[in-house]
């Protein structure tokens, strides 16, 4: 584990493998770097170098300084450029998933020269109220997804949906789960609620860059009628790729399915 410093604070970050193309990963609202580690351990990844951080006020990154300012998707966009500059990442495909797939679409928006960004469990639609609609099912806004001061039973529960494993499977991401600041959760859904920038659904339908959609069919949380309306020639493969039997997190419990899929795409679009 390497520690990073920026003005908000010290950034967390997991490194493996030497490869000479990089895949940088980000993580879910209160979830943590380590939730990629199935994955990793993939033999399909083992030519890439690996890297995961922890968002601002997640794991063992520092909270925010600045609260209001980082704890936003464009926040963490611009952590993870610094990530991306202070390891001297030439060019890296982004992997975003759920939060994390809103911060890859709005990492590449800001100009960041990428490789191309594959995003699972984040319908790509912000920000701003009306451009939120649709592509999260209901069930999203019951849970504490953007509670600040929600209970640990509450929290508890949203490990479930959001994980989608048995207890003994979650219990890792428990304590990353309790540690996240509630600010980072209050504080991102206010502001992309209400925050006027590029629009990531446009991105997802006319972008130049390469642009790859997972999807697990017994994720809660995301539109699946939604997601296969955006299938188009501009989509890597020109649809969405689809995992059946996953929850949430299916490069969790499909991990090698996934690191076929992900091979696949950096195959196609890293230089």
């Amino acid at each position: 584990m390497t520690l990073i410093s920026m003005g908000s604070g010290m950034i967390s970050v997991a490194e493996q493998g030497s490869g000479e193309n990089a895949i940088l990963f980000v993580h879910g609202n209160s979830s943590c770097k380590e939730a990629f580690a199935r994955l990793w351990a993939c033999p399909e990844l083992q030519g890439f170098r690996c890297v995961a951080f922890d968002l601002p006020g997640h794991g063992d990154s520092s909270d925010a300084q600045d609260a209001e300012a980082t704890y936003t998707i464009p926040g963490y966009a611009e952590a993870a450029q610094h990530v991306i500059v202070s390891l001297g990442l030439t060019k890296p495909l982004v992997v975003g998933w759920s939060l994390g797939g809103h911060t890859a679409i709005e990492l590449a928006l800001s100009g960041t020269d990428l490789a191309g960004v594959l995003i699972t469990g984040a319908p790509p639609v912000g920000p701003g109220p009306s451009l939120l609609a649709g592509g999260f099912t209901p069930f999203t806004f019951e849970q504490s997804t953007g509670d600040e001061n929600a209970s640990e039973e509450a929290l508890l529960e949203y490990a479930g949906h959001m994980y989608g494993l048995p207890s003994e499977v979650t219990e890792q991401f428990v304590s990353a789960l309790l540690r996240t600041a509630g600010r980072a959760r209050s504080r991102m859904t206010e502001h992309w609620l209400a925050h006027e920038g590029p629009d990531h659904l446009e991105f997802a339908k006319s972008g130049a860059l390469p642009f790859a959609i997972a999807h697990a069919d017994k994720d809660p949380f995301v539109d699946p009628v939604f997601l296969d309306g955006l299938a188009s020639p501009r989509l890597w493969g020109g649809k969405i790729h689809h995992f059946p039997q996953s929850g949430h997190a299916p490069f969790l419990d499909q991990p090698m399915e996934f690191a076929r899929l992900l091979k696949r795409f950096a195959d196609d679009t890293v230089v």
